[in-house]
């Protein structure tokens, strides 16, 4: 684990090499009859650390490995690792495009949303100002409903893009032949749900805000 982005290294004997290429055989496994261990190589199964796996550090890694003169080959599959960076670069691309048009109907659907509330409850309002209700426990409704409204939304946006990931999921193979479930990669980390929902709030807020202060003066 001397390699800098290591997380561990496993030692793969011939007999568990000869196990697992059985395994692979199934409904088959009488083709390997008289077959030795002895055929295949023992070797190291390394796993690289979460930070450590996009394709220039992969590359690099590689690279340290085959300057150890007790390493004869190298397997990474690197036909695979571009095509991981290849749909990982587009789901970037595809999350930001979808995040910045969900930022913006947030903050737009929140904002006619409250002002459609003050417009049907104006009289309401008038009559709490002359009875000496002060500007901000006037507003808290409105803010709180904005908030409540920008988490609604995060939540119902989740729930519809885990569906569609499911569905990826489901037909990984056919699209971009590999299955992402298999490396690792999960659809959104808890930290990061957290954050969406916790973004979700402050722009009901800043939505709602948005309308009072045009319509309800400080």
């Amino acid at each position: 684990r001397a390699i800098e982005g290591t997380a561990g290294v496993a030692y793969i004997s011939r007999q568990e090499a000869l196990r697992r290429f059985s395994a692979r055989l199934k409904g088959q496994e009488s083709l390997l009859n008289g077959v030795t261990p002895d055929i295949l190589p023992s070797s190291l199964e390394i796993r690289l650390k979460r930070d450590s796996r996009d394709s220039d550090s992969i590359t690099a890694y590689v690279s340290r490995l085959r300057k150890i003169p007790e390493i004869t080959e190298v397997q990474y599959g690197e036909e695979w690792v571009r095509r991981f960076t290849d749909f990982l670069s587009l789901v970037r691309f595809i999350g930001a495009l979808v995040g910045g048009f969900l930022v913006l109907a947030v903050v737009f659907i929140v904002a006619n949303t409250i002002k459609l509330t003050i417009f049907s409850r104006k009289d309401e309002l008038e009559l709490m100002g002359l009875v000496g209700a002060t500007r901000w426990f006037i507003k808290a409704p409105f803010l709180i409903e904005g908030v409540l409204q920008g988490v609604a939304g995060v939540v119902f946006s989740i729930l519809v893009l885990t569906g569609v990931y499911m569905a990826f999921l489901h037909n990984a193979d056919i699209l971009v032949g590999f299955n992402p479930m298999l490396s690792g990669l999960l659809f959104l980390p808890m930290e990061y749900l957290a954050a969406l929902v916790a973004g979700g709030a402050a722009l009901g807020f800043l939505g709602s805000l948005a309308s009072l202060k045009r319509f309800i003066s400080l």
